[in-house]
């Protein structure tokens, strides 16, 4: 099934409507909502031409399928006295499309499943929701600010980063028995309807950082602390679709992963092994330094 390039192939070409309102209810406080529907046309698609000369037939890249997003946005900011600032932003939108791979057309070719779905169906990077909020306090040089009565040292930056995100999209797995050994069998649902319906565990972090800023003999000087993951959330990124979440041991998994609880007795290449580390995201993240500028 070999596949080639096509040198003609269109951009994807994206139009986006938008419709919002901003309105700034007091001299500190900015709320905005949007709303917005993106088109995606010239979407890259494999199709099987037959027929051709010495070599039968062959998959080739075209611009054949779509994809469409619709949504709204919430952004609020807000300022309280000269030192703080906040801000919280909201999304909620659908992303569909014929197909969240431009190999279907190959799969088909190779008999992996039935046929080009007809219908629209979830695309595989679709995330359906998003809040974030940020905190950032700054106290310029030779401002003298008091906390509870105790006195502050100036010219430093304190921000804090909260986000909070839906899960990867999978496509269900239904259980059809068990092998000689007892494992329990788990295949990929037949109906392509329900390609990427099921969404994951939702992702979640916070973010730290400080900087504070020095004037020496004429340099400027700066320390920053950084502090990636704060809490040490775990945020599934290889997700087992028996369970919408990252595997852990004791998890039934699809027939075509490894499972430690029943290993292979002969030697074949399995796809994922659950164990990988990479199915989270990165652990908490610290990093500290100086800089300093003429």
């Amino acid at each position: 099934f070999p596949t080639f390039g096509n040198p003609s192939l269109n951009p994807e070409t994206s139009v986006k409507y938008e419709l919002g309102v901003r309105n700034k209810f007091t001299e500190n406080d900015v709320i905005s909502i949007t709303a917005y529907y993106k088109d995606i046309f010239d979407y890259v698609q494999t199709t099987t031409i037959r027929g051709i000369p010495r070599i039968g037939s062959a998959t080739f890249y075209i611009n054949l399928d779509y994809a469409r997003s619709r949504g709204i946005e919430i952004e609020y900011k807000t300022r309280i006295g000269k030192y703080f600032y906040g801000d919280a932003t909201g999304s909620y939108s659908i992303t569909t499309t014929k197909s969240s791979s431009p190999d279907v057309g190959l799969l088909v070719a190779q008999g992996s499943i039935d046929e080009e779905p007809i219908k629209e169906v979830y695309a595989r990077w679709d995330r359906p929701w998003q809040i974030s909020a940020n905190f950032a306090i700054r106290i310029p040089k030779g401002e003298k600010v008091k906390f509870f009565g105790i006195p502050l040292f100036n010219n430093w930056n304190l921000n804090l980063r909260l986000f909070a995100q839906a899960g990867k999209r999978y496509t269900p797995v239904e259980f059809t028995g068990t092998n000689a050994q007892g494992r329990p069998l788990y295949s990929t649902v037949q109906d392509q309807t329900l390609d990427w319906s099921k969404i994951a565990t939702y992702w979640k972090w916070a973010d730290l950082s400080f900087t504070k800023y020095f004037d020496v003999f004429g340099f400027k000087y700066a320390f920053y602390l950084e502090v990636k993951n704060l809490f040490n959330n775990k945020s599934a990124q290889i997700i087992n679709p028996v369970t919408g979440d990252a595997y852990e041991y004791g998890d039934d998994v699809p027939r075509d992963w490894n499972d430690p609880r029943y290993p292979e007795r002969e030697i074949r290449f399995i796809e994922p092994f659950p164990t990988n580390p990479a199915r989270y995201k990165a652990p908490r993240n610290i990093r500290f330094g100086f800089s300093f500028e003429f």
